[in-house]
């Protein structure tokens, strides 16, 4: 699972270089979802997590940019994962066990910047518009054999991500679908403190 976990953080950061042919023909643009991400200060939502196997877990996502997020995932997971603006945690809460990286190194990279730019490391696979969504399919530039990640946004009543797909090196999928989104909240910094998870 912790492998999973990796490939779910290390993708989410990845994003993009030229443009394809669908999203010539589209109304929304590249710079649309740039600009929806860059506006995004806070965001909370319930989310569902499908591995290559379609063993399901569940839990809580919080973000907070720049440099926070934290995943809580529900029994009988006991791992959080977060980031409290420099490191990048995965602790067990039934052992206290506790692993990190720097930030700079994970997924985070894409939603904890300060300022999204999808045109200086990244490229871009695809980008179409499908009935309500948008998808746009991602892998780092000059590690194409990584894997790729696709987002998926909500075109309308507004512009949302509600899932992210990762396809590793290995082509198994991972599934993320967000629900319950909400945002602009005022997110205490003890969200995303570790040491709350370590306390005896």
């Amino acid at each position: 699972m912790m492998c999973t976990l990796l490939r779910l953080l290390i993708f989410v950061g990845f994003c993009a270089q030229s443009l394809t042919s669908a999203q010539a023909g589209s109304d929304v643009k590249l710079s649309h979802v740039e600009s929806y991400l860059n506006t995004l200060k806070t965001l909370q939502a319930t989310f569902k997590q499908w591995d290559q196997n379609g063993a399901l877990t569940t839990g809580i996502l919080y973000l907070k940019r720049p440099g926070h997020i934290r995943m809580t995932y529900d029994k009988p997971s006991k791992l959080v994962i977060l980031a409290d603006g420099e490191t990048l945690f995965f602790i067990d809460r039934a052992t206290k066990d506790l692993s990190y990286s720097p930030i700079g190194q994970s997924p985070a990279s894409f939603l904890l910047d300060p300022h999204i730019e999808f045109q200086r490391n990244f490229k871009i696979k695809s980008f179409k518009v499908d009935g309500n969504k948008i998808l746009l399919t991602i892998s780092k530039k000059g590690n194409e054999d990584l894997g790729a990640l696709t987002l998926v946004f909500r075109k309308s009543p507004s512009l949302q991500l509600i899932q992210w797909v990762i396809l590793d090196p290995q082509h198994k999928k991972t599934i993320v679908n967000l629900e319950k989104i909400t945002s602009g909240h005022d997110l205490a910094t003890t969200l995303f403190d570790p040491s709350v998870f370590l306390e005896k």
